[in-house]
C-alpha cells in the first residue's frame, strides 16, 4: 500500500502541474464519433460502414467492440457477449477485426469457433482504429445510442457492464444534434540540458443529421525546450474536416468532401509515411464516393495526402517543423462477391490509381527526388470452410523517380489456408515487392516484440500452423524475410511461438538477421519472451525479457553490442479492489525496468534501473490517462504494428472528453 500511495502521490502531483500549464492532447484524425460511419470490411471483402450493416430502427443502439487475435480479453468479451445474447437484444452488435491480411485466417477461426451470433467486420491494421484511437489498447467497446451518439467508452466489458448494457432503453427520435470532443495532452521530460514541455489541445465540433455529416478539427501545438527560452514553437492549423452526404438504408451510398482515409492493396493506407500505432496520421483531402449494390462495390478518390506529425513523436528533442512534401492520387476501386451456395465465397477486386510526391529530402535521407507512378491492381480469392486461397498483384508505371531508366515494378501477395478440422489450420503468406517503391504501408508479417527490416524491396514466406487443445490455442511461425535488392544484403529469420488459454498468454520470439550492406556489415541476434496473465479480478501481472546481441563483419568492430531488457508489471484494477464499481473503470500499473548494453542506449534514458506508474481512468466517454516518471524509448508495438515512441523521463497527461446536445 506504500507504494501505492506513493505512486498515486507522483501522478496527483503530476496532474496538478498540468492544470497550471497550456493544455495539450495527441491530435488525432478524427473522434470515436465518427465510426458508425467508418468504412470497414465485411467477410467478402465488400466495403461497409456499421450503420449500414445493422438495421436502423430507431429503438436499438449499437454497440462496436474492437479486437484482435493476438488480444487475451478481446477474446474473453466475444466469448461472454456471445453466452449472453439475451442481455443485448437492445443493441446492434458489432465486432470489429483490427489485425493485418495475415491475422484475418485466425480471426475468422475464432469467430467460428464461439459461434458468434452478431455482426463481423474487419479494419485491416486497425487503418481506422489506430486514427480515433492512437494509443492502440485494446480491447475497446464503444456504445452508441441509435442517433449515433456516443454514450460510453468501455474498457473492459464484463458481465457487471452486460447486464447495466440491458437496462438500457431507447425511444425512436430525430437523428441530428452537435456532439464536441476535446483532446488534452501534456508531457514534462526532464533531460541533461534542461526540462522540455509540449502541450497540444483538439478540438473536434461535428454536426449530424439523417443525412448529412459536417466535421471540423482544429489543432494547436505548442512546446518549449527550457523556460528562459521559452516557446520555442507554436503551430495552430485546421485539422482533419469533412461534410458528407449519406442516405440511410441498408445499402453504402457515401459522398464526402474533404479528410478521409484512402485503403489501397492489402488494406494499406495510402501514404508515403503512414505509421499505425502512432499518430503520425495521413488522410486524402479532396473528394470519395462509396457505392455498394448487389455483389458490387465501388470505391473513388482524389485529392492531395494530409500529413500531420503529432502524437508519439512529441519529443522536444526533434524539430518537426519542417516543411512537408506535397503529395496527390487519384483513382479507384471495384469490389465483386459471389456466394457459391454452400461450397464458399469467390471475391476479386480490381483497382486504378495515379500518385506524385514532390521533393522528400526534408523528412527522408533515402527518397530525396520527386516521384510520380500510375498503378494497377487486381487480386482473386476464394474462402471456404475447408480452404482458401487469395492472390493479389500491383504493377506500378513509373513515370519519375530517382533511379534513371527505371519504368516498371510490381509487388505481389499470396495467403490461403487449409481446415481440415475446425481445431487445426495451416496458413502460409508468401509476398514479394520489388525495389524503389514508394514508402506506402506494408502489414509487417514479423509480430511484436521483433523488429522488421527496414527495406523497401521485400520478399517474405510465412508458415503458421494452429491447432486448439481444449482451453489452449498452439500457434508456431516461421518467418523468412530477406532483401531482393543485389546492393541491399538483408535477411531474418523469426521463429515465433504463441501459447494462449483464457486469461493467459505467453509469446516468444527468436530472430536471426544477417546484414551485409554497407555501412551495416554486422550479423545480429535477438529473442524475445512476454507472459501476461489474469492473476485475479483485481490484479493482472506482465513480464517480459529481451535480449539483443550484434558481431560486426570485416573489422566493424563498432558494431559489436549486446544488451538485456527486463520488465515486470503490475496491474490493479481500483474499482475492484475498492468494490466501487461507482468510480467508474480505474486501471493503476507499476512497471520495473531493468536494461544495459544495447537497450540502455537505444531506449534514451541513461538509468539502468527505471520505474513507471500509469492510470487510466474512464467512466462513460470521459477517460484520463497519466503516467509519471521514467519509461524506455524505442520501438512500440501494438498489433504486429510497431513504431518509435520517445522514452518518458518526468510525466505525461492525457484527456479525452466529449459532449453531445
Amino acid at each position: 500500500m506504500l507504494l501505492l500511495q506513493q505512486a498515486m502521490g507522483k501522478i496527483l502531483t503530476s496532474l496538478l502541474a498540468a492544470a497550471l500549464f497550456f493544455s495539450a492532447p495527441a491530435a488525432r484524425a478524427e473522434s470515436f464519433e465518427t465510426i458508425l460511419t467508418s468504412i470497414f470490411k465485411d467477410r467478402n471483402g465488400t466495403p461497409v460502414t456499421p450503420r449500414s450493416v445493422a438495421p436502423v430502427d430507431g429503438t436499438k443502439g449499437y454497440l462496436v467492440m474492437f479486437w484482435a487475435g493476438w488480444c487475451v480479453p478481446c477474446k474473453e468479451e466475444l466469448a461472454l457477449v456471445a453466452r449472453e445474447p439475451a442481455l443485448v437484444a437492445n443493441w446492434n452488435v458489432i465486432a470489429v477485426n483490427v489485425d493485418d491480411s495475415s491475422g484475418r485466417l485466425r480471426a475468422e477461426s475464432i469467430i467460428q469457433s464461439l459461434g458468434w451470433p452478431f455482426y463481423g467486420l474487419y479494419d485491416e491494421a486497425g487503418a481506422r482504429f489506430f486514427q480515433i484511437n492512437s494509443s492502440g489498447e485494446l480491447p475497446l467497446a464503444l456504445a452508441f445510442d441509435p442517433q449515433g451518439r456516443l454514450l460510453e467508452v468501455i474498457r473492459e466489458l464484463k458481465q457487471p457492464q452486460l447486464e447495466h448494457l440491458s437496462r438500457v432503453e431507447f425511444k425512436s427520435s430525430d437523428r441530428r444534434g452537435w456532439e464536441v470532443s476535446e483532446e488534452l495532452k501534456y508531457v514534462r521530460r526532464d533531460r541533461a540540458a534542461g526540462t522540455s514541455d509540449v502541450g497540444v489541445n483538439t478540438l473536434a465540433v461535428k454536426y449530424a443529421s439523417e443525412h448529412w455529416q459536417v466535421g471540423v478539427t482544429h489543432n494547436l501545438i505548442r512546446q518549449k525546450q527550457d523556460p528562459a527560452r521559452g516557446w520555442t514553437r507554436f503551430e495552430d492549423e485546421i485539422g482533419p474536416s469533412y461534410v458528407q452526404w449519406q442516405p440511410a438504408g441498408d445499402g453504402l451510398s457515401r459522398v464526402r468532401l474533404g479528410d478521409d482515409y484512402v485503403e489501397w492493396g492489402k488494406g494499406a493506407l495510402l501514404s508515403a509515411r503512414f505509421i499505425p500505432g502512432t499518430e503520425t496520421n495521413a488522410s486524402l483531402q479532396g473528394a470519395h464516393f462509396s457505392k455498394s449494390w448487389g455483389g458490387y462495390s465501388l470505391s473513388a478518390a482524389a485529392g492531395r495526402v494530409r500529413q500531420q506529425l503529432f502524437g508519439l513523436q512529441l519529443d522536444p528533442t526533434i524539430d518537426q517543423t519542417q516543411e512537408l512534401p506535397d503529395e496527390s492520387a487519384y483513382g479507384l476501386v471495384l469490389n465483386r462477391s459471389v456466394k457459391l451456395e454452400q461450397r464458399g465465397t469467390l471475391k476479386a477486386s480490381v483497382g486504378a490509381l495515379g500518385y506524385h510526391r514532390d521533393d522528400l529530402s526534408a523528412v527522408s535521407t533515402v527518397f530525396l527526388t520527386p516521384y510520380s507512378d500510375k498503378r494497377l491492381h487486381y487480386n482473386l480469392g476464394f474462402e471456404g470452410e475447408r480452404w482458401g486461397l487469395e492472390a493479389s498483384r500491383t504493377e506500378y508505371f513509373i513515370s519519375q523517380s530517382q533511379v534513371p531508366g527505371l519504368k516498371r515494378s510490381d509487388a505481389s501477395q499470396v495467403e490461403g489456408y487449409l481446415r481440415p478440422r475446425p481445431e487445426f489450420q495451416l496458413g502460409a503468406t508468401y509476398l514479394e515487392k520489388h525495389h524503389d517503391l514508394p514508402r506506402v504501408f506494408t502489414p509487417v508479417l514479423t509480430e511484436y516484440p521483433a523488429t522488421p527490416l527496414t527495406v523497401d524491396g521485400l520478399r517474405s514466406l510465412r508458415v503458421a500452423p494452429r491447432a486448439t487443445v481444449r482451453q489452449w490455442m498452439l500457434e508456431p511461425q516461421w518467418i523468412f524475410e530477406e532483401s531482393n535488392d543485389r546492393l541491399d544484403d538483408e535477411k531474418q529469420n523469426s521463429y515465433v511461438l504463441q501459447v494462449t488459454k483464457p486469461e493467459l498468454e505467453f509469446k516468444t520470439i527468436a530472430l536471426f538477421q544477417d546484414h551485409g550492406s554497407v555501412p551495416l556489415g554486422i550479423d545480429a541476434e535477438q529473442a524475445a519472451a512476454v507472459v501476461s496473465s489474469r492473476l485475479s479480478e483485481s490484479f493482472t501481472g506482465q513480464f517480459e525479457y529481451k535480449s539483443y546481441k550484434a558481431r560486426g563483419r570485416g573489422g566493424n568492430t563498432a558494431a559489436d553490442q549486446t544488451g538485456r531488457s527486463a520488465a515486470a508489471q503490475l496491474g490493479i484494477k481500483i474499482e475492484k479492489l475498492l468494490r466501487r464499481p461507482a468510480l467508474g473503470q480505474m486501471l493503476f500499473s507499476v512497471t520495473r525496468t531493468h536494461q544495459d548494453g544495447y537497450y540502455l542506449t537505444t531506449s534514451g534514458i541513461d538509468d539502468k534501473y527505471l520505474m513507471g506508474y500509469r492510470l487510466t481512468w474512464t467512466r462513460g466517454p470521459l477517460e484520463l490517462r497519466a503516467a509519471a516518471c521514467q519509461e524506455p524509448g524505442g520501438l512500440v508495438c501494438s498489433g504486429g504494428v510497431c513504431a518509435q515512441r520517445p522514452p518518458l523521463d518526468g510525466f505525461s497527461v492525457e484527456g479525452k472528453m466529449h459532449w453531445n446536445f
